[in-house]
Order: C-alpha cells, then structure tokens, then sequence
C-alpha cells in the first residue's frame, strides 16, 4: 500500500511539472500566433479588394454573427467603394472553411481567399486553390445565391466532386450576401 501512495505522488507531481510547462509555453507562444494571424488576415484583405486603399471597421457589430466573423469597408479616395468579409462557413465535409471575401458596394466578387479549411484532400481541398479563387471574381452578390458552372448574378462557382464543401461556401455566400444588403439599405431578396 505504501509503494501505491509513493507512485500516486511522484504521478501527481510529474502531472503538475507537465502542466506547468505546458501553460508557461503556450502563455509564450499564443501572442506570436495571435500576430501571425493577424497579419495573415491583412494580407488577405489587401489581396481580396486590391484597389482598396485604405481599410477600417465598420463598427456596427449587429452585423457579425456565428458566420460573419469581420466586416472591413475598402476605401478608394476617402470614399466606400466595397467590404472586405472575413467569413466562417457552415460546416463542410471536414468542418468549417475560414475565407475573406472583398465585395463591391453593388456585389461584385474582387477577391477570395481561403485562411482555414480541413476538406478532403483533391475534392474539397480545392476550394483554397487560387482557380477556384478566380473563379470566384465576377460573382454577384445579390438576393439569395446559387450554385453554378461558373460565377455570375447570384450564382457562385461548384466544385467537382465536394457538393458539401461547395455548400459550406455558398452557406457563407448567402450571409454575405444578406449583410451587404443592410449596408447598402437594401435587404437581400
């Protein structure tokens, strides 16, 4: 009995040693992942609205929900000529896809970019390739979105073969879509 309560303490204090380490480590390493982040985003919100000169928050938080993690206007010239969307989808096949989305005030697609996405490798991977990315430009964001061979009014582009993550995105799409029209004052249809 005496051995079992000298190995329940030495586990114990092995237990607490690891545990210290490890919050000590992580305490040390969360900031420089949060900046790295940060700056990861910003790139993606330079590369989605290129002409964007200038980029600041909307600041009206009623727009944010469980899938519109960031609304950013772009600005040319002191003047709002888009928004930059930093999105989580619904769920895909393996979980949410994190994208950024640049959007004029009229709709119009300038950009996407996946940050985040654990798809099936070949299928769904492909929606962080940068051609299904320029596949995206040219999409119009208005009223409620579809699925299509290619983008246009309403519609976004399919991806052969990852119909789940083709709707994770478009799930993503329509709530873009719904944001841009309070912004614009005119509600999606």
């Amino acid at each position: 009995m005496n051995k079992t309560i000298q190995y329940a303490i030495r586990l114990l204090i092995i237990c607490a040693v690891a545990t210290l380490v490890l919050a000590y480590t992580n305490s040390q390493t969360a900031p420089v992942i949060a900046e790295r982040q940060k700056q990861e985003t910003i790139a993606a919100y330079k590369k989605v609205f290129p002409d964007a000169e200038e980029v600041q928050p909307v600041g009206d938080d009623s727009l944010l929900n469980k899938h519109i993690l960031d609304v950013q206007e772009a600005k040319v010239g002191g003047e709002t000529k888009g928004y930059i969307f930093n999105v989580e989808s619904p769920s895909g096949y393996d979980g949410p896809v994190t994208y950024v989305v640049g959007v004029t005030t009229d709709g119009a697609v300038t950009g996407f970019q996946v940050i985040s996405q654990t798809e099936t490798k070949g299928f769904g991977a492909a929606v962080a390739d940068d051609a299904y990315a320029q596949a995206m430009v040219g999409s119009i964001l208005t009223g409620e979105i579809k699925r299509g061979e290619s983008a246009g009014e309403s519609t976004i582009p399919a991806l052969s073969g990852a119909t789940k993550t083709t709707n994770a995105v478009l799930g993503g799409m329509n709530e873009v879509s719904r944001v841009l029209g309070q912004l614009s004052g005119s509600e999606a249809k």
